[in-house]
């Protein structure tokens, strides 16, 4: 970050935009020495002279450190609306929620940074994300994914998460040549997602291979009923994913 940023964000001065600059680095300096609200002044003080998504997401994290939760979250909110391709503040409502418990909340947020077009520190989200699911019980969905991904491009298939209902209809925009559905995931909600492909007419006739815990009985024939086109256990599908994406993709 330099003053570059500051001089590219909207209308104005350059010379307001350069005094916004030097109290955006004031108020950092007196953050990082624990001067909070000294911090919270300047960066107030630069906002005044020239707004910036950079000085309301740092005003928000000078918050963060008061423990004033919420006043942060709204300071990025602020953030967004003057730069939306800015990264930073969808992690950091993202790494609030994860203080105030709200786990699900927050997974929203970090998926929103992984999209941002402007963010110096793109791993954050990532690692945000690794300690809400950590968190949630869920880390070893994170590796069993990684897994699945390794497998398939080897074998030269080209593989895209779709984390929301939002995602499916998004990253299907070139058609795919099969679904992998895992019935247990509870942050897309397997059912609607078999939903929304019945109802694009694009995406219905697509071959669809889906896995869910063994012992779950009525999650296999619901499964079956909306269309799926082979479900199998998580245990099988991990031993056989290779095998099992052809013979979906031969029943086309």
């Amino acid at each position: 970050m330099d003053v570059q940023d500051f001089l590219i964000q909207g209308e104005g001065h350059e010379e307001d935009k350069r005094e916004a600059w030097q109290l955006f680095q004031q108020a950092y300096e007196r953050q990082m020495k624990g001067e909070l609200e000294e911090a919270v002044t300047l960066y107030k003080k630069s906002i005044e002279t020239h707004p910036t998504a950079e000085a309301y997401t740092f005003l928000g994290w000078t918050y963060s450190f008061m423990g004033r939760l919420d006043d942060a979250i709204e300071e990025c909110h602020k953030a967004i609306t003057q730069d939306p391709d800015f990264g930073n503040p969808y992690n950091d409502i993202g790494a609030y929620l994860i203080e105030k418990g709200e786990f699900d909340e927050a997974i929203t947020w970090f998926q929103k940074a992984l999209q941002a077009r402007r963010y110096e520190s793109p791993a954050f989200p990532h690692l945000n994300l690794g300690r809400v699911y950590e968190r949630k019980g869920q880390w070893t969905d994170i590796l069993f994914y990684t897994k699945v991904r390794d497998v398939l491009m080897s074998k030269g298939y080209r593989i895209e998460r779709a984390r929301t209902q939002q995602d499916i209809a998004e990253k299907s925009s070139t058609i795919p040549s099969a679904f992998i559905l895992n019935m247990n995931d509870e942050t897309l909600n397997a059912f609607q997602a078999l939903d929304t492909l019945a109802a694009d007419a694009r995406l219905k006739t697509i071959p669809i291979l889906a896995f869910a815990n063994h012992e779950e009985v009525d999650t296999f024939n619901r499964a079956k009923a909306l269309g799926v086109t082979k479900i199998v256990s998580r245990n099988e599908f991990s031993a056989r994913l290779k095998d099992l994406v052809e013979e979906v993709m031969l029943n086309v």
